[in-house]
């Protein structure tokens, strides 16, 4: 009399409703996704700006190249503004990425501390590259 319930045993699988799957659908993209890359793009482009404005030289970032501003016949600089500061490995490999050359070499980054706070930047780049340019040249 009981066989024909839909008892459930913990051997056997459980039943779906109208005979789907029990698997979970991967939820859509939130509009939340697409704003925030649409702001990281934005924000990466603002922190070229103003790197080239500082520097006197100017956004090339559009180009995908391996640096985002160039300062002609001095350096070549990759931008980035992040919202924690990365590993000086990562920061090696976008300095790795430049090709070698007559200028100079530099990443810039940019922390995002939030409202209220003010923006910290630091410049990397190799004491090779600067004592080329700013070192005494003799002994």
């Amino acid at each position: 009399m009981t066989d024909g319930l839909p008892f459930h045993y913990p051997d056997e699988a459980r039943p779906t409703r109208n005979g789907g799957s029990t698997r979970r659908a991967k939820p859509a993209p939130t509009r939340e996704a697409s704003r925030r890359s649409r702001n990281n793009r934005k924000r990466g482009g603002q922190e070229e700006a103003h790197v080239a404005a500082v520097m006197g030289g100017r956004k090339v970032g559009q180009l995908n190249l391996p640096w985002d501003v160039e300062v002609p016949g001095y350096a070549r600089i990759q931008c980035k503004k992040l919202d924690r500061w990365p590993s000086l490995t990562r920061i090696l490999e976008w300095l790795d990425a430049m090709p070698a050359g007559t200028e100079m070499r530099v990443v810039t980054i940019a922390d995002t501390p939030g409202p209220g706070k003010p923006t910290r930047r630091i410049a990397v780049l190799e004491l090779d590259d600067l004592a080329a340019w700013h070192g005494r040249k003799g002994p």
